[in-house]
């Protein structure tokens, strides 16, 4: 009955032992997630990243989730975090005593238990966990909604078949270490391998940690024949193109604002193409 009368009065999302929380925002990277954990506990930022780069602790995490961290560590000497990509987007509680390892860790294992159910999907795809999480990075960085977050997998994995450079942004910005409000010719020649307008393919790996939603959308995409996407930033919607001509046209009306669409030929197109991102 005492068990009854509690239910009953309901009770705190936070539990009695904590005494603060921090909560990581969907699609933010390793270096946004120390910021947040220097800002809301009494953490700093260099301990959190001297931690994120220990072996010994990446190898204990590994143990613990073998299953979910096997790309990671496959593709470690190429990443520039090995865990990105594995630090669920979430909110979580700071106890008394709860030490730096213990928090991460629950980032992790927040990332275990919300994959865990795709696992045996992914298994059946033709992409590993690793593969999906860095398409998943880019959905949940250019998606606003879970319709476009479909749709713009579909754009990825259709470049993806065809062999044609994923031309996102969010490599770009990655690559630069900095958000980007505007890709310029300068930003997208930058030498990296997570530079996906000179490179061909995923790149290393993850570029931030999406959510589940993403991860759903890169297994369930819409089907379609769209190659291009870009965004209206005044009104937040996002224009598909199957073809390059199409994609400027509507560059030209919800991005540029110009009466008159561009006028280009098949070379001018080419070198354009090379100029103006999957999304604008």
């Amino acid at each position: 009955q005492e068990i009854a009368d509690q239910l009953q009065e309901g009770g705190s999302d936070v539990s009695q032992e904590a005494i603060n929380q921090i909560t990581v925002p969907e699609g933010y990277n390793i270096v946004q997630i120390v910021d947040v954990i220097d800002q809301s506990t009494d953490f700093s930022r260099d301990e959190a990243l001297l931690l994120l780069e220990s072996s010994d602790f990446i190898q204990s995490l590994y143990d613990k989730y073998p299953e979910l961290l096997s790309g990671a560590l496959e593709a470690r000497e190429e990443t520039i975090y090995t865990l990105e990509g594995y630090l669920y987007p979430a909110t979580y509680e700071i106890n008394v005593n709860m030490s730096l390892e213990e928090l991460l860790t629950a980032m992790v294992d927040k990332a275990n238990t919300e994959y865990t159910p795709y696992f045996t999907e992914i298994e059946q795809s033709e992409y590993d966990l690793h593969d999906v999480l860095t398409i998943a990075s880019f959905v949940e960085a250019e998606a606003n909604n879970d319709e476009d977050r479909r749709l713009i997998a579909g754009v990825f994995l259709n470049r993806l078949a065809i062999d044609m450079p994923l031309q996102t942004d969010v490599s770009v910005g990655y690559a630069n270490g900095e958000h980007l409000e505007y890709t310029t010719l300068e930003d997208a020649n930058i030498d990296s391998p997570y530079n996906l307008y000179r490179n061909i393919g995923l790149g290393p790996g993850p570029n931030n940690n999406p959510s589940v939603n993403s991860v759903d959308a890169v297994l369930h995409p819409a089907e379609s024949d769209y190659l291009y996407f870009l965004a209206d930033i005044n009104t937040q919607e996002t224009y598909f193109s199957e073809t390059f001509e199409e994609h400027l046209e509507k560059q030209a009306i919800y991005v540029d604002r110009t009466a008159e669409p561009p006028s280009t030929s098949e070379n001018q197109a080419e070198d354009a193409d090379e100029a103006v991102s999957v999304q604008q």
